[in-house]
């Protein structure tokens, strides 16, 4: 749908690789495209659900490093905070037909194994993303990371970056993934490819 090609990592993965192991892949990744000849401005980062936390947290820690920044970036119901202190992960625990509340302990220690899910790498909500580049965000109103969403937007845009967030009716976690069972899968996916054709030509422009 958009036209560009894609760059799928195989980042190493808890328990067996803990934190910071996926964020140490996602920012090699980034480092050999653009030691390929790839330029930062010419990339979009992107990911769904804790993939798309990843892609937020290596978005800050590029802005921590001072480093060049990709174009823009976009997640699906990304997980931003691994302390789960929004108010969403109570309100909509018997809604959220996909994740179950009960097991978010479980899956921070599996995944930190003792480190702070406080600090930015493990949680992008605490990021300082100064300079970033356009964020689409995308989450429904039923899921228990409604507000790692929402909370996401208004820390992006204190921040100085443009943010294009939905917030979707009943639909569930990282819908797109359903694109051939439900229309509004393919409907998000158009809208993003769309949205990140728009980036690449501003980016080719500058």
């Amino acid at each position: 749908m958009t036209g560009v090609p894609v760059c799928l990592p195989d980042y190493r993965k808890a328990p067996e690789h803990p934190f910071p192991a996926a964020v140490e892949d996602a920012r090699a990744a980034f480092e050999a495209l653009i030691a390929s000849g790839v330029p930062a401005g010419r990339i979009v980062l992107g990911g769904d659900s804790a993939g798309g936390g990843l892609a937020l947290a290596l978005l800050g820690d590029l802005c921590a490093r001072g480093a060049a920044l990709p174009a823009a970036s976009f997640a699906f119901s990304p997980l931003t905070d691994l302390g789960f202190s929004g108010e969403s992960f109570r309100a909509n625990a018997a809604r959220d037909v996909m994740l179950p509340a009960g097991r978010d302990r479980d899956m921070a220690q599996m995944y930190l194994q003792g480190a702070d899910p406080a600090q930015p790498l493990a949680s992008p909500l605490f990021a300082d993303f100064t300079g970033a580049g356009p964020v689409w965000l995308t989450v429904g109103d039923t899921e228990i990371m409604l507000d790692d969403s929402r909370r996401m937007a208004a820390h992006l845009r204190a921040q100085g970056v443009a943010v294009d967030m939905t917030v979707a009716r009943d639909l569930p976690h990282v819908w797109p993934f359903f694109w051939r069972y439900l229309r509004e899968g393919e409907a998000t996916l158009r809208d993003l490819a769309g949205w990140i054709r728009r980036q690449s030509r501003r980016s080719g422009e500058s």
